[in-house]
């Protein structure tokens, strides 16, 4: 985890705005699996935000489409297991849109490879 807090210095969101993205969205994989490992809320809540973070820069304009909907799908899983241990229905309805909106691009892209 200190790895990549120290690389999102050197990674800042004004110059190089994609690398940093990425990098918040590598952060949050770690705090994501910490908070579930160590059953700790304070980890996944920081996981929603460096996910969110890399959703600022990783549009689906922007970047390739399985990107954005990793990085969609990810935060739909930390927010079902926030919204599961808070008993938070917005959370879950949240988790529900992100992992909707990852599993549409899914099944986009398998069609697509079907069809060749």
């Amino acid at each position: 985890m200190a790895a990549f807090q120290a690389a999102l210095l050197e990674r800042s969101h004004e110059r190089v705005p994609l690398d940093w993205a990425t990098t918040q969205s590598n952060l949050g994989n770690v705090l994501a699996a910490l908070g579930e490992r160590e059953g700790n809320t304070i980890r996944l809540e920081e996981a929603v935000a460096a996910y969110r973070n890399a959703l600022l820069e990783y549009s689906r304009e922007r970047v390739p489409l399985l990107d954005w909907a990793a990085t969609q799908n990810n935060l739909g899983i930390v927010l079902h297991v926030l919204g599961e241990r808070r008993s938070d229905r917005k959370m879950l309805e949240q988790a529900l849109v992100c992992v909707s909106n990852a599993r549409a691009v899914y099944v986009n892209e398998a069609r697509q490879i079907h069809r060749a």
